[in-house]
């Protein structure tokens, strides 16, 4: 969902777009069948993950604009960082890609991720692990923080001057 209009992926291999009143506005074939990994900016761009591990980028009018091939399927939809870039997890990495597709960077992950990114202050990333551990990733790729807490994390959010972090307790 973006700017008032719904985009649906299905399994005939197509990506539609229809407003919130449910009239339709275009449909595109995709290169392959698509999985439910799906997201879009601010800006109505629509990012799909497809079945041959394809992130696919169409224009809020459905004009294909790139695809980018991975080597796995990632883990969870396209994240949209707040200043354009696209962030891909996968079991044992995560990479950062412009919004042009380019590879921007790319960190290999000590554990995989249980839960999508977040960006937080400073435009760091963080990044839930499955030993119940997280890393604060900069936006250029780097470690800046991993902490292995003895609590199950809930959740973590953004803060102004950093993040918050809730954990199963409620503590």
């Amino acid at each position: 969902f973006a700017n008032g209009n719904i985009y649906i992926a299905g399994a005939d291999k197509a990506l539609n777009c229809i407003t919130t009143k449910g009239t339709f506005l275009w449909r595109r074939n995709t290169l392959a069948f698509p999985t439910p990994l799906l997201s879009t900016s601010s800006g109505g761009v629509v990012y799909l993950v497809n079945k041959e591990n394809n992130i696919e980028a169409y224009s809020s009018q459905g004009v294909p604009i790139w695809t980018y091939k991975c080597l796995e399927t990632p883990f969870f939809p396209v994240y949209i960082a707040n200043d354009g870039y696209l962030i891909v997890t996968f079991k044992n990495k995560i990479t950062c890609l412009t919004r042009q597709g380019k590879l921007k960077w790319e960190l290999s992950l000590p554990e995989s991720p249980i839960k999508e990114p977040l960006e937080v202050a400073n435009k760091d990333l963080i990044l839930i692990l499955k030993d119940d551990s997280f890393l604060r990733i900069s936006m250029f790729g780097k470690i800046q923080e991993q902490l292995s807490l003895k609590k199950v994390i809930n959740s973590i959010r953004y803060a102004p001057e950093g993040y918050v972090i809730a954990f199963d307790d409620s503590s």
